[in-house]
């Protein structure tokens, strides 16, 4: 699947050098955000779709008492993953078939994960099939700041997130017309600055880093004029009599 070609950039051991499991700008700040945010009870049942190694799992696990199953369609990070992290479940498996029943979930997790699937309807179907009436969905990734580049970005070489950033309109609309309440759009493009810093500092320049012996593809070209934001959204299940799509401005 195109969703796993475009993991490679998480299974660099360069990447875990700089971001440690989390593999992604802001690690478990914003996920102790989510959790605050959304309210999450100990027991409750949430899924972590794009887990990576598990570490956010792991960490929903211990530090908040949360059932919480990983899910990854890369067999290297989930193997890696299960040694790392033993305790909550971790499984191979994509966003656009999850393996759960209907109005099984309390909330779902989608952490810099949503922009590396091969197909956002089918995954936030998946999604809202998933989640509880009331449940909730929480998604952090990049978003681009200038639409008009959108296009070029989809078929880009780059196997990241960033092939898969699109507008905040997009995103925002694309998840209100799968029956969902945005409840919060909130810019952490600083975390991302962050990222980047820690990028130069590790590698001496991006140009390094995304060196084909990150990414086996990339180039300089892949990335001229891209200007990538961070964001999180907190959205809701809407019931199904209230499952009208509503107009979104941003």
């Amino acid at each position: 699947m195109e969703s796993v070609n475009r993991c490679r950039l998480y299974e660099q051991e360069k990447t875990f050098q700089i971001t440690g499991e989390t593999i992604r700008p802001g690690g478990f700040e914003l996920t102790r955000r989510i959790v605050g945010l959304c309210q999450f009870q100990p027991q409750m049942l949430i899924l972590d779709v794009g887990c990576g190694m598990g570490a956010t799992a792991q960490y929903l696990h211990t530090r908040h008492q949360l059932k919480s199953v990983g899910i990854d369609a890369s067999h290297f990070l989930i193997s890696r993953g299960r040694e790392s992290n033993p305790l909550p479940p971790l499984m191979v498996g994509c966003g656009e078939s999850l393996p759960f029943k209907d109005a099984t979930a309390d909330g779902i997790l989608m952490e810099c994960s949503l922009s590396v699937m091969n197909d956002a309807d089918m995954v936030l179907s998946e999604c809202r099939r998933v989640l509880k009436t009331n449940g909730w969905l929480a998604i952090t990734d990049l978003y681009c700041k200038e639409p008009g580049r959108t296009q070029s970005h989809e078929t880009s070489l780059i196997q990241s997130c960033l092939q898969g950033a699109q507008s905040p309109e997009n995103i925002l609309g694309t998840i209100v017309r799968h029956g969902f309440h945005v409840t919060l759009w909130e810019d952490q493009t600083a975390l991302l600055r962050q990222f980047i810093i820690d990028i130069i500092w590790n590698h001496g320049s991006l140009n390094h880093f995304w060196s084909d012996k990150i990414t086996g593809t990339c180039n300089g070209s892949d990335r001229k004029g891209m200007k990538p934001g961070y964001f999180l959204c907190i959205a809701r299940k809407h019931p199904a009599e209230e499952n009208t799509p509503k107009e979104v401005t941003f």
